[in-house]
């Protein structure tokens, strides 16, 4: 919950730009970056305080932290899906889906479920990673992640707002 407001607050400042004012209303759009570090943030906060608290004794929760912080994401993509946000750009091709697009049904590549694949490819490279007891999990994840974000947001043809680079976008 607290990830989706922070990327509802996220947009609201990319819209400055747009719009020229800060506003939140229903149809604000949410950005994933907003998102990651307002989620981030508060599943560090948890995770911390309550390891704290069930691991008093053995500070478990901090040797494994960087085990366990690279799961979740893939899951983000599936509630894009679902929300209608972050789809790719108008397609004919046999793996477009049908999403409803400034209102109106229209077949666009499904670049949430691409996300999703490899995310999911990712999370089972780095558990093997894990498995044979090699370190710098969440190093890979944040690089190879970068990598694949930045190629897929050319896919991308949702509004995410404006760079000083023209077509590079906030993310």
């Amino acid at each position: 919950i607290f990830g989706y407001f922070s990327a509802i607050l996220f947009q609201a400042f990319y819209n400055i730009k747009r719009d020229g004012k800060f506003v939140i209303a229903t149809n604000t759009g949410a950005t994933f970056f907003g998102g990651l570090i307002g989620g981030a943030a508060i599943f560090l906060l948890i995770y911390f305080l309550a390891g704290r608290k069930i691991f008093a004794e053995s500070d478990a929760h901090k040797k494994h932290f960087f085990d366990t912080a690279d799961i979740a994401h893939c899951f983000g993509r599936i509630g894009c899906l679902f929300a209608g946000c972050c789809h790719g750009k108008p397609t004919d091709a046999w793996f477009g889906i049908k999403m409803l697009v400034d209102g109106r049904m229209q077949k666009v590549i499904p670049t949430q479920l691409f996300e999703t694949v490899f995310l999911l490819a990712l999370l089972s490279y780095l558990l093997l990673r894990i498995k044979d007891k090699q370190s710098y999990c969440l190093q890979s994840y944040m690089c190879m992640y970068g990598v694949w974000r930045f190629v897929v947001e050319f896919f991308r043809a949702d509004d995410r707002g404006a760079t000083i680079v023209s077509f590079l976008t906030p993310s």
